[in-house]
């Protein structure tokens, strides 16, 4: 009797271990499928943006060369001269008009002398 209680016991271990290697099969097998359908979608993704930037790429070449075209087109600028500043103008006019004050000064001191002499 308890020869056979125990063989049903060792049986039911078995069964009970069977069971335990099973479910560990199950959630292996279903670990890999989702990792299987996650490397399926970053791999559509990946050809998804590889065709984007490929279609980005005509775009851009295609802007560039559109541009170029352009810029053949357009006759350049003629060059402008640099012109001084308002404050560069105002000291050139002050100075000029210190100058024509000393010229006049010394042409009004050689007239006075001039006269004085001639008197």
């Amino acid at each position: 009797d308890a020869l056979a209680a125990s063989e049903i016991d060792a049986e039911e271990r078995a069964k009970a271990l069977e069971n335990e290697r099973e479910r560990e099969r199950d959630a292996l097998e279903y670990a890999v499928l989702l990792e299987s359908r996650e490397r399926a979608k970053a791999h559509d993704r990946a050809v998804e943006l590889e065709t984007l930037l490929t279609v980005k790429t005509a775009e851009i070449e295609k802007l560039r060369a559109e541009l170029a075209s352009r810029a053949l087109d357009i006759e350049p600028r003629p060059e402008r001269r640099a012109t001084p500043s308002n404050a560069a103008k105002r000291a050139v006019s002050n100075l000029r008009a210190e100058i024509r004050a000393v010229i006049e000064n010394d042409i009004r001191a050689e007239l006075a002398a001039a006269l004085v002499r001639g008197q």
